[in-house]
């Protein structure tokens, strides 16, 4: 690993990167409200071309990055999310069109945001034999990037002013123009050579391939939906002030989650990760539960950092040798059910709030919005334990060796044919 630690610096300051763009629209929001008249709708929409450029990003280049290499693409995936941050940045320079800046910026850092995902998982993978603990180590960086992001672009703003808010995404520039630098001067691991890889045809026939899309969409809707509604079920349903909310719950989240992983790139080598991956997502569950039922404010917060704990580590090593495309497909539906759940809840919180709700308000004493809030969210407890169902059945299959493609599994399974 020793020939790769620039590399591996380098990638988590990429992936810290991605926290970054993903995060900063949403926390500057309010500013840009009301000095360009913006409402949620914009902030919808421009949610929503994040998510959906970085899935078209997935799709159009995981058949490329074997055939080009890593390092042709990370490139200009790292100077591309430095120009989209510079961009938004520029918004007071054509405040007529900001809307536009803004839709335009976000496209920029999103496409390269969705890159980059699929790039520093099968680098950082094949940089060591030990895949499991720098995987995890990896995506502990983006937990602890978001925490970051979080408090100081919020204490910035509390120093600036709102009316320099663009100073903020100018500053974040840096990060990937640091990495655009050290990414040029690291040495990177070689892509898996064309005759060498495991036919996509015999990848994708297998059932450990369903199962692990399956596992990766309910496990990324499960953290993404948590960690978008925390702030906005602090403030609304346990009547939090906006900050302590974000700090308490949000943030709480956030680092519980980059603990976690933190955690197991350490110690968790040679564990059972098919195990700890079922107990994280029923753990998930159980927090979702207590969060939407207890009437005690600190119970519901401490639930919803302890759901930090429970989220669900990449799997890939069954197919070590598919090559890139795997993780990109992984990272695809991971991006969709990031999409898709947290919106179906909040269509939900919206509905329950109107009738569905009130029985579990009336038992709690709270408002007919918090109820549906609650509802909404006891509702989405479905997603944590489908997952938990996909990694039992993943781990079946696994033990009785009834797939073809992988050796030397990081769960503790042997995968051999």
């Amino acid at each position: 690993m020793k020939k790769y630690k620039l590399t591996l610096i380098a990638s988590l300051l990429g992936i810290f990167s991605q926290a970054v763009a993903t995060n900063l629209i949403a926390l500057i929001f309010v500013p840009l409200m009301s000095l360009y008249g913006l409402s949620f709708v914009h902030l919808g929409v421009l949610v929503g071309v994040n998510f959906g450029l970085q899935i078209l990003t997935d799709i159009v280049f995981a058949p490329l990055i074997d055939k080009i290499g890593y390092k042709k693409l990370i490139l200009p995936a790292c100077a591309f999310a430095s120009l989209g941050l510079l961009l938004l940045g520029a918004v007071p320079l054509f405040s007529e069109y900001a809307f536009y800046v803004m839709l335009a910026a976000t496209g920029i850092f999103a496409a390269a945001c969705g890159l980059t995902e699929i790039l520093l998982s099968p680098m950082v993978t094949a940089m060591d034999s030990d895949r499991g603990r720098y995987v995890s180590l990896l995506h502990s960086a983006y937990a602890w990037g978001q925490v970051i992001t979080v408090i100081l672009t919020t204490g910035l703003l509390a120093l600036l002013g709102s009316e320099r808010w663009y100073l903020i995404p100018v500053m974040w520039a840096l990060l990937p123009a640091v990495c655009f630098f050290m990414f040029a001067r690291a040495p990177f691991p070689p892509a898996i050579p064309e005759q060498k890889r495991t036919r996509t045809g015999t990848v994708m026939r297998s059932p450990v391939f369903v199962l692990l899309l399956t596992a990766i969409f309910f496990g990324a809707a499960a953290e993404v939906t948590v960690n978008q509604w925390a702030s906005v079920f602090a403030e609304k349903a346990l009547g939090m002030d906006k900050a302590a909310g974000d700090l308490l719950c949000m943030c709480g989240f956030a680092a519980a989650m980059g603990a976690g992983r933190l955690l197991y790139s350490i110690k968790g080598g040679g564990k059972n990760l098919s195990r700890i991956l079922f107990f994280s997502a029923v753990g998930a569950f159980a927090c979702y539960v207590t969060a939407a039922l207890s009437p005690n404010n600190a119970v519901c917060t401490a639930a919803f950092i302890l759901c930090g704990l429970c989220t669900a580590l990449i799997a890939s090593d069954s197919f070590p040798a598919a090559g890139s495309w795997l993780y990109a497909s992984l990272a695809v539906f991971g991006d969709t059910g990031a999409a898709v759940i947290p919106l179906i809840t909040g269509t939900m919180a919206d509905a329950f709030g109107e009738g569905a709700g009130a029985g579990l308000a009336a038992a709690l004493g709270v408002s007919a919005e918090q109820g549906g809030l609650r509802l909404a969210l006891l509702v989405s407890a479905a997603v944590p334990m489908l997952c938990a169902l996909s990694h039992y059945v993943l781990a079946k299959v696994r033990s009785g060796g009834k797939h073809r493609g992988g050796t030397g599994s990081a769960d503790g399974y042997d995968t051999a044919p």
